[in-house]
């Protein structure tokens, strides 16, 4: 087996991720963020900037690299049809690591969109997606728009 250039690499999983935007699934699963509005008032409006670079790495670090590697150690077994052990393991530490800065009932409350992105970043072979749901769960929490 030949070893593949890093661009056709990062054309496919470009090409996988534009996919997405398309799709009627990924459109229900940016809707499920409009959940983030039970949530109380954060009071404080960060700027567009910080959440997208805020989306992007911790979906880089998250996604890309651990739910990866946890696919790669669990293979494919599935608690629940379409969610992932790894993705659910994934989102455990995603909500976990929240805990660092924010009280227990707020990390908590990242659970759920964890699994929506990790949910994304399985079917659709990507991590473009889980990082457009991120930023957009973050505008619609911080900006309730």
């Amino acid at each position: 087996m030949t070893e593949q250039s890093p661009w056709i690499l990062l054309s496919r999983h470009v090409s996988r991720g534009l996919r997405a935007g398309a799709s009627p699934r990924f459109h229900a699963a940016l809707l499920l963020g409009l959940g983030a509005w039970l949530l109380p008032d954060p009071e404080i409006a960060p700027s567009l900037a910080f959440l997208g670079l805020s989306a992007l790495v911790e979906e880089l670090v998250f996604r890309l690299l651990l739910q990866g590697e946890m696919h790669r150690l669990l293979g494919k077994a599935s608690p629940l049809p379409g969610l992932s052990l790894a993705n659910a393991a994934t989102s455990g530490v995603f909500a976990a690591v929240h805990l660092v800065n924010h009280p227990p009932l707020w990390a908590l409350s990242v659970f759920f969109p964890s699994l929506v992105f990790g949910w994304a970043r399985d079917r659709y072979r990507s991590v473009l997606p889980p990082i457009v749901l991120h930023l957009g769960y973050n505008i619609l929490y911080f900006y309730r728009l």
